[in-house]
């Protein structure tokens, strides 16, 4: 099965991610009690996230088109993502050093 054919069919923001962060406070989101009441655990269940930055493949929706390069902070950990376009925010004028820029800042890793 080709990734193409694992790309959902709905008319919202398809995303491919390029950078996905793993910030070390995620460590407190592996246990069932975070220690953190603005942390909530993941859950087995559940696809985990954390901060990412990625390419809009397709998108039906007016706040993001097909080649934005968009940001959130809760980017799920999977090959191909659909998100609403009300949490994705925009990255403008990106160039390759800028792209490791937004993923370091603030203890981002790539």
């Amino acid at each position: 099965m080709s990734d193409s054919s694992l790309k959902p069919k709905v008319k919202l923001p398809h995303l491919h991610p390029s950078h996905i962060s793993v910030f070390t406070s995620q460590r407190c989101r592996m246990n069932e009690d975070t220690g953190a009441d603005y942390l909530t655990p993941w859950q087995l269940s559940e696809c985990g996230d954390g901060g990412g930055v990625g390419v809009v493949e397709s998108s039906c929706c007016s706040t993001c088109t097909k080649g934005d390069v968009v940001t959130s902070f809760n980017w799920p950990w999977q090959t191909y993502a659909v998100m609403k376009g009300s949490v994705l925010h925009k990255v403008w004028h990106i160039g390759l050093c800028q792209h490791r820029d937004i993923v370091h800042h603030d203890g981002w890793t790539g």
